[in-house]
């Protein structure tokens, strides 16, 4: 078959003719024509992609220009909240006072009556000013402590506490009073502490004086002196108490916004430590007073002999001649200072116009305080952390991001510091709720170390403690803690897992990365320092977030060690979110949440004070004594 079909198809192909010139060259241009449709449609693609591309550009550079303007804004609201507790301490406030009391009755009420007035007006304008830039109809709490060069410790406090159970202000005006004036000692007992309430003196219905005496720690008494002013408005509720041996004052207010009753105060009080040299012992016993009179003073009346006329003339008339002496001596001392008269009017008129000036100082800096509130609505060290799944890929993104986050961490944390001493303590406390229901907690701490001489030593402690030990921490608060750690601690990055059981039936976990380095010098510290910083993880491929049925932990801080003058002292800054579940929390759970992330602040401090203490004395490894301190 195949030979006979063979010499066919050469005489068909014998007999085709070529095609002519004309078709030949316009199928040619079809397939041109289609070939540079296509290429067309490339170069299409090509420019779009391209075009996206250019646009992906534009928006980080935006991004990049806009990043870089929040942390400029950043930046001037830490140094700005440096300067202005720096000016706070050296001005006197506004609502404190000097009032001395006699021993005398009518005096006393005299001195507070004439007071009452100006302290309510003074008291009203300063909170109002203090709360001018905060909203009133959510929770707010911030406390700040500090020490000064003589170890007296200041504490003051602004808050604002809504009570949307309240039936109405004056209820709830009545319930506060009652707290202030009858029931401290109720507070104080909450609080572990045993106090006497020594005297109370009710001038009138919007003035009273009372004193307490309180065993803070054995062997340890306070006193405490507090003149109360109070009065309720038909518009405003204040009240207002004075603190003349604490120089602390309280002003409060309710009122009623947006249908919630809230109470907003501020307090600062100073706490002396010479006041609590006296031992227990010699505190006076307020169950032997009876109305000016001792149990000793009626002992001794009734057992008082019978005087005869004659001594108890003898003995009138030498008292009488032993008052006249003294009448004559005030008599001439006043002469002797009846010239310095237009001195003192003009000492008086100098206090008066100085007392004015301090006045306004204390508004604006309470206005300025009111301003820088919550004043960073951006994070200045969050950066948006995802990781995925793939272990390899986890590490590169946590050295990738690394020395940028170092680097902004330490020149804000400098901002931060820049007119504080750093070698004597300091707190900062500042709790917040955002309209969603998410809780913010804002610290800044200054802890020296007075008898540690190495800066290597507490940067170490406070990386185990921080890295390996933070269940010991949370286990002082008495709540139970799984945590993993990622990565090994030698290293300079790693990613820190733990979850918590807060309350019964109440979960907490927490993602967030780590960033450690000891530098010996750098060009932004002089000295060596050591540098943590910590952020949280937004997406996790490998370990997603259960909003549903736990809490959310997000923490973002920095924390630095580095001597100053002769004193090893840490400093912390850091932004704490608990974001809300998406079930309801009931509000006594939503202000123990507000205390948890100071608390647990506090024992990771104490913890790593304990492993600083020498408590290894001998060279047996499996002592028990060593491990307790109790070696000898």
């Amino acid at each position: 078959m195949s030979s006979l079909s063979g010499p066919r198809e050469l005489d068909r192909a014998a007999r085709q003719r070529p095609k002519r010139t004309y078709y030949a060259r316009k199928d040619e241009i079809a397939a041109l024509e289609a070939e540079a449709d296509v290429l067309g449609n490339k170069i299409q693609l090509l420019k779009a992609e391209r075009s996206d591309v250019v646009d992906l550009l534009e928006s980080f550079k935006r991004n990049a220009q806009l990043r870089l303007s929040l942390q400029t804004n950043s930046w001037m609201m830490a140094e700005a909240q440096s300067a202005v507790h720096n000016v706070n301490r050296m001005v006197m406030s506004l609502l404190e006072s000097y009032i001395h009391l006699t021993a005398e009755p009518d005096q006393r009420l005299h001195s507070l009556i004439s007071l009452r007035d100006e302290k309510l007006r003074l008291g009203r304008e300063f909170l109002l000013r203090r709360a001018r830039h905060v909203d009133l109809s959510r929770f707010h709490r911030q406390v700040e402590s500090s020490e000064d060069s003589n170890g007296d410790v200041f504490v003051e406090q602004f808050w604002v506490l809504p009570f949307p159970e309240a039936p109405d202000v004056k209820p709830l005006y009545d319930a506060l009073i009652l707290a202030l004036t009858n029931q401290q000692f109720l507070t104080w007992e909450k609080l572990g502490i045993t106090s006497v309430c020594a005297s109370e003196e009710t001038m009138d219905e919007c003035a009273s004086q009372q004193r307490y005496f309180s065993m803070v720690a054995p062997g340890v008494d306070m006193e405490k002196n507090t003149a109360l002013f109070r009065r309720y408005f038909d518009l405003l509720t204040s009240s207002t108490s004075r603190t003349a041996s604490q120089s602390s004052t309280l002003w409060m207010k309710t009122s009623s916004i947006h249908t919630i009753l809230s109470v907003c105060g501020w307090a600062s009080s100073a706490l002396t430590w010479s006041s609590l040299t006296r031992s227990v012992e010699r505190m006076p016993s307020s169950s032997l007073v009876v109305r000016g009179r001792t149990a000793r003073a009626q002992e001794e009346a009734v057992g008082r002999h019978y005087k005869s006329t004659y001594y108890a003339r003898k003995n009138e008339i030498a008292e009488l001649e032993e008052e006249a002496k003294e009448l004559v001596k005030e008599i001439q001392r006043l002469q002797a200072n009846q010239g310095d008269a237009s001195g003192l009017l003009a000492s008086l008129q100098q206090n008066a116009a100085l007392w004015s000036s301090l006045q306004v100082t204390s508004l604006i800096i309470a206005e300025a305080q009111s301003a820088l509130a919550d004043s960073m609505p951006t994070n200045p060290l969050h950066t948006f952390i995802r990781l995925s799944a793939d272990a390899a890929s986890r590490e590169r993104t946590l050295r990738a991001i690394r020395d940028a986050k170092l680097h902004v961490a330490t020149e804000f944390l400098l901002r931060r510091t820049r007119f504080m001493d750093l070698s004597r303590s300091h707190r900062q406390v500042e709790s917040s709720e955002a309209p969603n229901g998410d809780i913010f907690v804002d610290e800044f701490i200054v802890a020296p170390f007075p008898d540690v001489t190495s800066v290597k030593e507490v940067y170490e402690a406070l990386r185990l403690v921080i890295s390996h030990h933070q269940f010991v921490s949370w286990e002082q608060l008495g709540m139970t803690t799984i945590c993993e750690l990622e990565g090994a601690m030698e290293g300079a990055e790693s990613l820190l897992r733990y979850f918590t059981t807060v309350l019964p039936g109440i979960d907490m976990e927490k993602n967030s990365a780590s960033f450690w380095q000891y530098y010996d010098h750098s060009d932004l510290v002089d000295g060596p320092y050591g540098l943590s910083v910590i952020d949280s993880v937004e997406e996790d491929e490998l370990y997603p977030y259960h909003p549903d049925s736990r809490l959310r932990l997000d923490m973002s801080g920095v924390t630095m060690v580095r001597q100053i003058g002769s004193t090893v002292s840490m400093v912390r800054w850091s932004r704490s979110r608990i974001h809300r579940p998406r079930n309801d929390v009931a509000p006594q759970t939503v202000a123990w949440l507000c205390d948890c992330v100071p608390r647990w602040t506090e024992a990771t401090i104490k913890t790593a004070r304990d492993y600083l203490k020498p408590v290894k004395t001998c060279k047996n490894s499996l002592c028990v004594d060593c491990v307790v301190g109790k070696c000898t």
